[in-house]
């Protein structure tokens, strides 16, 4: 299939690149079609075909959602969070941040009488929030000196991902430098997915800088552990990440209340998909009770 994303997106990369002769290219893309389709397509095939004969055949009682074994999901949680604490104290503490950060909402907005200025926010009414791709990382990385410590100048393309073929899922993601050369960093974007505005904005300083790009360039530029470099530690990634969109908002607004309002419309989300979480897959609630939260 010529519209796979395995081929598309490979022949797009490959076409880019400045350093190969066209007769090197055309070798590559050969190559890279000749293993999509004869190995890469068929493993799909065979897996897609495999998991349909389970399909229907789950027995559930008192409408129960999937649930992982308690040990396991306690494994994962410690594994992800990067975080050592007793899964019923996270349990605490999430629903304890659900509660703080509605009540900052009400008192930042609604008691400060800025729920106009936030309208226009949201409206894409500001300035700042609406630079071009480019200019938003410019800008936040001109400003960073007022909460991160400064990095050298830092080259990275912002491309996008084919419309055709991405991934309804994926908004955007960073792909890591080589690491014999830390200065060659990727964000991919699904246009699809990307609107204009305070989103855009966010998912740009998530993803590139302060958030990904500026965590692995900084980190690399000043440290080198060879252990930390084969190990992911997806709490502490997605931790600095999400963190950095707060401080995005904050450098271009210069307003914590207005800042932290558009952290917590962006994030409040990710505290319920956790509570869930660990409802469904650590204390095994019904979709009953579930619903009953």
């Amino acid at each position: 299939d010529d519209n796979n994303d395995f081929i598309i997106s490979f022949n797009e990369r490959i076409n880019e690149l400045d350093f190969i002769s066209d007769e090197e290219k055309k070798e590559y893309i050969d190559r890279n079609n000749e293993i999509v389709r004869n190995e890469v397509l068929p493993a799909y095939e065979k897996v897609k075909n495999n998991i349909s004969k389970y399909y229907g055949k789950l027995s559930s009682s008192n409408e129960a959602l999937y649930k992982l074994d308690r040990n396991y999901a306690k494994l994962c949680y410690i594994i992800k969070s990067s975080y050592g604490a007793d899964i019923d104290e996270i349990y605490t503490d999430l629903f304890d941040a659900l509660n703080d950060i509605e009540a900052y909402f009400v008192s930042a907005i609604y008691d400060k009488n800025k729920l106009d200025i936030l309208d226009e926010i949201l409206s894409n009414n500001n300035e700042i929030l609406n630079l071009s791709r480019d200019e938003c990382l410019e800008y936040i990385k001109d400003n960073l000196y007022k909460y991160y410590p400064t990095i050298d100048d830092v080259k990275y393309t912002i491309s996008d991902l084919n419309p055709e073929t991405a991934p309804s899922s994926v908004i955007a993601y960073y792909f890591p430098s080589p690491i014999d050369e830390h200065n060659q960093n990727i964000i991919r974007v699904n246009p699809n997915k990307m609107n204009e505005g305070f989103e855009t904005y966010s998912t740009l300083a998530h993803e590139g800088i302060p958030g990904h790009l500026y965590q692995h360039v900084y980190y690399t530029s000043n440290y080198n552990n060879e252990f930390r470099e084969i190990f992911d530690f997806i709490g502490y990634d997605e931790g600095w990440a999400v963190d950095s969109q707060y401080y995005s908002y904050l450098i271009a607004l210069d307003d914590e209340e207005l800042a932290y309002s558009l952290f917590y419309i962006i994030n409040y989300y990710f505290i319920i998909y956790s509570i869930l979480d660990i409802c469904v897959n650590y204390y095994g609630y019904s979709l009953k009770k579930t619903g009953d939260i």
